[in-house]
């Protein structure tokens, strides 16, 4: 009960200070598809991301992302072998900056591109894969629907790079929909 009531208060303060600051202050949450792009070794996922966004100006955004992605089981046709490979899971987080979109109500489109951390991991290959999570980048585009002052359906895709060994990378889009819910102005 204690906990619930300084979180509460802990948002209101919060709040109150990112709208005398002219910020706009908000979170968002979406799920959608993880489609390999060039990858005979994975099939189409899910992918489920939750945002933090900082918008200090009207038309630029930063965004801490954290995004949790599978990939489906390939569909290798290698005749006379059976495929037993699953998918590998996708465990990122990082920032990306927006140029454009913003709160409030009507049609916002806007670009993406960041940066961040990516752990591709894949129980049956675990022995022979990369320790650790690899630096990637990502661009994409979308845009969101405001259907109020605090409130905005957010429909995007996100082509995601992580470099591998060589001169190999791995490339996917992910397609999300969901909401934002804005503090500030």
């Amino acid at each position: 009960m204690i906990r619930s009531i300084f979180a509460a208060v802990l948002l209101l303060a919060l709040t109150t200070a990112v709208q005398a600051q002219g910020l706009s202050l908000g979170f968002g949450a979406s799920g959608g598809l993880n489609i390999p792009i060039a990858q005979d070794d994975q099939g189409s996922g899910t992918g489920f991301a939750l945002r933090a966004i900082l918008r200090p100006i009207s038309l630029v955004a930063f965004e801490a992302n954290l995004n949790l992605a599978s990939y489906g089981d390939p569909e290798l046709d290698v005749e006379g072998v059976t495929n037993d490979l699953e998918g590998s899971s996708v465990t990122a987080y990082g920032i990306d900056a927006t140029l454009g979109g913003g709160a409030g109500p009507g049609f916002h489109p806007f670009l993406i591109g960041g940066l961040g951390m990516f752990d591709v991991s894949r129980d049956q290959t675990a022995a022979f894969d990369e320790d650790g999570a690899q630096f990637g980048w990502t661009a994409g585009l979308g845009f969101a629907i405001g259907v109020g002052r605090n409130l905005s359906l957010d429909l995007r895709g996100r082509l995601n790079i992580i470099p591998t060994e060589g001169s190999s990378s791995q490339k996917s889009a992910f397609v999300l929909g969901g909401l934002n819910f804005y503090l500030g102005k």
